[in-house]
């Protein structure tokens, strides 16, 4: 059961890594507001896929973190008390999209260079990205559906 959560975490942290870069250019002053916002560090709380909530059980199995620094990701996971880098990304927002847009490109390991399409909705603390699964289209709500075009993560900011 581990090993499965494990292989969901990699593609979930590979699919969120695999957009366009964000541009240095001039950006609207709502998607500057955002990527400030989400500058930290983030955990799984909640998860949906093919339908499913994770069961708290599943939830505590997902130990891992992902950082935010500037437009980049780096995706981490803990087992057996190591901690290490899964994945690396850079992402690019759209805060003027509804709902809020974000690609999101992998800049390392094996699916480095694909694009991820998700949605975003911050609210404070609280996290929800829906990201298209393995390249698909990106969705139009936060929802993990059976169809498995899409999967829900849930994310807290860690407060250090």
């Amino acid at each position: 059961m581990r090993l499965g959560t494990a292989l969901i975490i990699a593609a979930t942290v590979s699919v969120v890594v695999t957009g366009r870069a964000q541009h240095t250019g001039k950006q609207d002053e709502a998607t500057r507001n955002d990527l400030a916002a989400l500058q930290g560090s983030w955990v799984i709380v909640g998860k949906e896929y093919m339908g499913k909530q994770a069961t708290k059980e599943e939830l505590e199995q997902l130990k891992g973190e992902m950082v935010i620094k500037g437009n980049t990701v780096t995706q981490w996971s803990e087992e057996q008390g190591k901690k290490e880098i899964i994945s690396e990304s850079t992402f690019k927002l759209d805060a003027k999209a509804r709902p809020r847009a974000v690609d999101v490109t992998r800049t390392t390991g094996e699916r480095k260079g694909r694009t991820m399409l998700a949605i975003y909705e911050l609210d404070g603390d609280s996290l929800k990205v829906c990201y298209s699964f393995l390249g698909g289209e990106r969705p139009t709500e936060f929802a993990g559906k059976a169809d498995r075009q899409s999967f829900l993560l849930v994310y807290k900011r860690l407060k250090k």
